[in-house]
């Protein structure tokens, strides 16, 4: 068998990944990465130095066969069926909201060191329209399938089992992107909004946007970037605004040949203000931002909605972003 570095090149990566300590990082969850290997044999390597416990969790698929969850360890094994080529998927799940995923050390991070096999083969190309979502807690699956809410009330058995019912496959934004074959960038942190940092001194997000977490820059380019946030904004709306017009200008600069699009918070906050504040942005601007509004879609209560309120949305913002995007 040979190992193979991270930085293999037929190793294929979808999220906020970037270099650290001589490892492929990511922090938000929704990160993903691929790889295809000949044999009946697998071991993936990860680095957990400064991880806290909960680790955080993965889901596994092999050959597009279902999803196992796992929570993170040194080591995986993947034994094949048979010795010809295999595709394997993993996906960064869920991670714990109070653990550090920003500013160093990292204690809520997935790091992939490495993978010893027979041989990895090139994958083949992910053409796919990028679409990078924006967001909070909502969009990072929180709490989207606890079926036992009970289980989650007394901290720190709360927290202990949040790995287990958070879960950013469950979301509207997975969901969104599932349907409409599009694939899906992640940016979803606890407790952030445009005006707040977030859980874990996760930084306010136009702070936090330039970069897969402190000093280290994202590099991919979206073909869409939709903006979520307002549920953790629901105080001052005129400083609300002028977060948002500072995120819009950001997002516009950093990636200028991208659709813009402005997703309406699903608590109500400031959904009819929100409607002109595009319109007169797009006019200040020259641009053409759009506006998906959600008020009423579903319930405003529960904050976190539940997996079948995740898909009610997911459809809904489909079939609007279907028209922006043919």
């Amino acid at each position: 068998m040979s190992y193979f570095e991270y930085s293999n090149p037929k190793i294929r990566y979808t999220g906020r990944w970037g270099e650290l300590n001589n490892t492929m990082t990511a922090t938000a969850c929704g990160s993903y990465f691929e790889f295809a290997f000949e044999g009946e044999n697998c071991f993936m390597f990860f680095d957990l130095e400064s991880c806290s416990r909960p680790f955080g969790h993965v889901y596994i698929s092999v050959d597009d066969g279902a999803k196992i969850e796992a929570e993170l360890t040194h080591f995986m094994k993947i034994r094949a069926n048979d010795n010809g080529t295999h595709h394997v998927k993993v996906i960064y799940k869920s991670a714990v909201e109070i653990h550090s995923r920003f500013y160093h050390p990292l204690d809520g991070k997935i790091s992939l060191k490495g993978i010893e096999t027979e041989n990895l083969v090139v994958l083949p190309d992910d053409n796919r329209l990028k679409i990078e979502f924006i967001g909070d807690s909502i969009t990072e699956g929180v709490l989207a399938t606890s079926e036992k809410p009970e289980l989650l009330e007394v901290y720190p058995e709360y927290q202990d089992n949040r790995v287990y019912a958070d879960d950013v496959t469950e979301t509207y934004a997975w969901k969104t992107a599932k349907i409409l074959n599009l694939r899906p960038y992640f940016m979803g942190y606890g407790a952030v909004g445009l005006t707040r940092s977030g859980c874990g001194e996760y930084p306010p997000a136009a702070v936090g946007y330039p970069y897969c977490f402190d000093g280290v820059e994202t590099t991919f380019e979206p073909d869409i970037v939709m903006c979520n946030h307002g549920a953790n904004d629901r105080g001052n709306a005129d400083r609300y605004f002028n977060e948002y017009e500072k995120m819009l200008d950001l997002i516009r600069q950093k990636h200028p040949n991208a659709l813009v699009v402005v997703l309406g918070a699903f608590v109500g906050f400031n959904a009819e203000e929100l409607t002109d504040f595009v319109k007169e942005y797009n006019k200040k601007n020259n641009c053409a931002v759009k506006y998906i509004y959600t008020k009423g879609i579903v319930p405003e209560e529960p904050l976190h909605p539940s997996a079948s309120s995740h898909t009610i949305l997911s459809k809904y913002i489909a079939n609007e972003l279907k028209k922006f995007i043919g």
